[in-house]
């Protein structure tokens, strides 16, 4: 489970890198927000610092509506 930004110790094309949902992220990060960003908007700005990469779900079960994978960058510092 993901708690904090960067917390996280994978990296590269191993078994163990860590791949979420965009609800995952959602419940695990907006206490962090103070719940003041949407799903989408807390996406968003993952992808924009660097936090998360935006990969296809080739498992995607809704026709039409693809479901994406975000794989976290465990080399992902927070700003102190």
């Amino acid at each position: 489970m993901v708690t904090a930004l960067g917390n996280l110790e994978s990296r590269g094309n191993n078994m163990s890198d860590l791949f979420i949902t965009s609800k995952e992220l959602f419940h695990n990060h907006a206490p962090s927000f103070n719940f003041e960003l949407g799903e989408e908007e807390l996406v968003a700005k993952a992808i924009a610092v660097g936090f998360v990469t935006q990969v296809n779900n080739p498992k995607s079960t809704v026709v039409g509506q693809p479901e994406y994978l975000y794989m976290v960058n465990s080399d992902y510092r927070t700003m102190s």
